[in-house]
């Protein structure tokens, strides 16, 4: 075989290797969107059959979009904790969870974030974070002093989570299975694609961390099959809290765990001293 011939056989599997790359990245910088956020649109959050003493909670945005949510009232003398779910499902798939923290007489906003269930608009992580806002001045706006809100991040609520304390007064911040950053996320499920080029939400938890000062709860089951263990404990030691507890919790998932142990944790009055 002649070198031309050689040339011509390496130029030719190059540029198809070429093509097929940018075709990947293309595809996944158009789809990036629907493979973050996967809402289920067929709740509908105004007719749902909540039971008593469930309500209906409506709240307008920053940027002008007016969204439903859910809310418990706490039982005299204890917490209220606004919910951020993660990037699937809707609140309606969280309501056995929140039964356990209304058992123990917490109240419960479980925020719907936009573009999920018949809430308007598109997710986003700058609209998710005003919505998170809303959520929350919704509650100082029911006369719920600060120090009594309990702000639970699930995945990516928990970057939401994380942005909300460090600019906002909270009692207590706790963070179900955090990523470092969606940026590390993508690296670490496309390493050999360029994602720092184009990924448009970022979710940098790893820049709003270190001004968190509240006490810290995070929870991460050892058999996490999504977010690698070592962005979790990166990202434990960059909050700014001297009060931090990091709980790994052996056989446990990321969308399977013991939920009556978490919120028994959550409890513990040396938490918060």
């Amino acid at each position: 075989m002649n070198i031309k011939k050689i040339l011509g056989i390496i130029y030719s599997f190059f540029s198809r290797f070429l093509i097929i790359y940018f075709m990947v990245a293309t595809a996944l910088y158009f789809l990036q969107d629907s493979m973050i956020y996967k809402p289920d649109k067929t709740l509908q959050l105004n007719k749902y059959p909540l039971p008593q003493p469930w309500q209906t909670a409506s709240l307008k945005t920053a940027d002008g979009l007016q969204l439903t949510s859910w809310y418990l009232p706490a039982k005299p003398g204890h917490k209220t904790i606004l919910y951020l779910h993660g990037n699937g499902g809707d609140i309606a798939n969280r309501l056995g969870f929140a039964g356990i923290f209304q058992r123990n007489g917490y109240g419960v906003f479980l925020l719907e974030y936009r573009g999920y269930a018949d809430n308007p608009g598109k997710p986003h992580e700058t609209g998710l974070y005003h919505d998170s806002v809303a959520a929350y001045q919704w509650l100082i706006n029911q006369n719920i002093n600060p120090e009594n809100i309990i702000v639970y991040g699930e995945s990516l609520g928990a970057a939401l989570a994380i942005q909300l304390a460090a600019k906002h007064q909270v009692g207590l911040l706790v963070l179900d299975t955090p990523f470092y950053s969606m940026l590390a996320m993508a690296h670490s499920l496309y390493p050999y694609l360029p994602t720092a080029l184009l990924l448009k939400d970022r979710y940098r938890s790893d820049l709003y961390a270190p001004a968190v000062k509240v006490p810290t709860i995070i929870f991460y089951g050892l058999g996490d099959e999504l977010i690698p263990m070592e962005q979790v404990i990166d990202l434990y030691f960059l909050i700014g809290s001297q009060n931090k507890l990091l709980v790994l919790m052996p056989g446990q998932l990321h969308n399977n765990k013991d939920m009556h142990l978490i919120v028994d944790i959550m409890t513990l009055p040396s938490i918060l001293n």
